[in-house]
């Protein structure tokens, strides 16, 4: 197929809204943040370093993407007509992604049934989305080398606000609020420019007695 177009950025920050947008071109191909559901083994935070080892799954997750039939991947409304699948089949894909969603009420990660794949899927492109793998991009672009990168930020101040409300509201995949999640901060803290640079640790109390984080400044 065409050189990907890969749409990353964190969560709330409008990846699904943009990726809808770049499906509406007749020749593309969308998935969304098929990386949530077939999930690498490689960290969220790799280093560079280990790029070599970390890579050997890259390919078969994209090789694979025109395949997959999870609605969550390939069922984002609206749908939208393509040049590369004729208008009998469009009508399939939608009956069958409206079919797994209503199933998928019942009985979590039911396929899409009926998925046509692209009659002439060398002139498609395909649209990754991923809200999962920010930190990984580095090393996925260093793989899919001719891929489109689109790295979308949202301001600060709008992310904080959605996140709190998405929390609020108990609309998000995990509602636990972010300031709890130490398991992703450790992450986060166990890279090199957390450690090195900024000299950043998770300690177990802070002057206040709650958890919090401790930084050398004396550098």
């Amino acid at each position: 197929m065409m050189p990907p177009i890969s749409l990353f950025g964190l969560t709330r920050s409008g990846t699904t809204w943009m990726g809808k947008i770049l499906d509406s071109h007749p020749q593309t191909l969308d998935r969304h943040e098929p990386d949530s559901v077939r999930r690498l083994s490689m960290p969220l935070f790799p280093a560079l370093a280990d790029a070599d080892v970390d890579s050997a799954e890259i390919h078969p997750l994209f090789t694979d993407m025109p395949n997959m039939r999870k609605s969550k991947i390939v069922g984002k409304m609206p749908l939208v007509p393509k040049d590369y699948r004729f208008a009998p089949a469009f009508a399939l894909k939608r009956a069958g992604i409206l079919g797994a969603k209503f199933v998928g009420r019942v009985s979590s990660g039911f396929p899409v049934p009926f998925l046509p794949r692209a009659e002439r899927r060398g002139h498609g492109r395909i649209v990754w989305t991923s809200a999962e793998s920010l930190g990984r991009w580095g090393i996925l672009l260093d793989v899919l080398k001719d891929a489109v990168a689109i790295h979308l930020l949202r301001h600060p101040c709008d992310h904080i606000a959605s996140v709190l409300r998405g929390e609020a509201a108990r609309t998000l995949v995990d509602n636990r609020p972010s300031s709890d999640d130490y398991g992703l901060l450790e992450m986060l803290l166990a890279t090199g420019p957390a450690r090195r640079r900024h000299g950043l640790s998770l300690v177990a109390q802070s002057p206040l007695g709650e958890k919090g984080f401790a930084a050398d400044v004396t550098g």
